[in-house]
């Protein structure tokens, strides 16, 4: 961070491995879903493809005249691609099957109990919110608002800005830009808080956003409390 926080009005909270965390692994997830539909995964084999097709699949491309159904669909089928690309890649694809397990999947990560909020989440959000505007700023989509809602992590926000309704995908400047007109925010007064090198910390200092980097979350968002309260008033 480069910046002096003595003007700090808002912060920008990213959402997973910032705040919340699943529940269980994606590749246990995905099994568990997968036996529901007749056919088997290694969870240990699929963690492993996730991560790697995960680390290389660009973030959706919105077309910049899309509509938010439009956004909403092409994260659908971003997801669609993504895990058919994961179950041919393990040589376990289920053919007829698929379109039923991938619709179960994807409304799986739409509960709060496919979540969890890190340690002690609830209660630096109620301290950060005593002194700043706070808005979580997420590559997600529409089921971010019913996750944060049901853990009740919502009731310490300004807002809810997330990658769809935006329109664009950090560390995409237009991402940025975005979220800090809808939050009616400088970046020069603003302070972006994510896990993620890239998408967090290179969108913001592209964008002119001070960064602060959480890892691991549940000690880093006390550490961020107390380096906000050396700051000079």
């Amino acid at each position: 961070m480069n910046q002096s926080q003595a003007s700090l009005e808002t912060v920008f909270l990213d959402a997973a491995g910032t705040l919340i965390e699943l529940s269980e692994s994606v590749g246990h997830g995905y099994a568990r879903i997968a036996k529901q539909h007749h056919f088997h995964l290694d969870a240990e084999q699929t963690n492993q493809v996730f991560g790697s097709l995960w680390q290389r699949t660009p973030s959706p491309n919105y077309p910049s005249s899309s509509t938010f159904a439009e956004r909403d669909a092409i994260d659908r089928q971003w997801w669609r691609h993504l895990v058919d690309q994961i179950l041919t890649q393990l040589d376990r694809h289920p053919g007829a099957a698929f379109d039923p397990y991938f619709s179960d999947l994807f409304q799986h990560y739409a509960t709060p109990a496919a979540w969890r909020p890190f340690p002690g989440t609830h209660e630096a959000l109620a301290m950060l919110a005593k002194h700043y505007r706070i808005f979580v700023f997420s590559n997600f989509d529409e089921r971010l608002v019913s996750i944060l809602k049901a853990w009740r992590l919502d009731t310490h926000l300004s807002g809810i800005l997330f990658s769809t309704a935006l329109g664009a995908s950090k560390p995409d400047p237009e991402a940025f830009s975005a979220a800090l007109n809808a939050a009616n925010a400088n970046p020069k007064t603003t302070l972006h808080v994510g896990d993620d090198l890239q998408a967090d910390g290179q969108g913001a200092q592209e964008s002119g956003l001070a960064f602060f980097h959480v890892y691991p979350p549940a000690q880093d968002l006390q550490a961020l409390l107390k380096f906000l309260q050396k700051q000079p008033d």
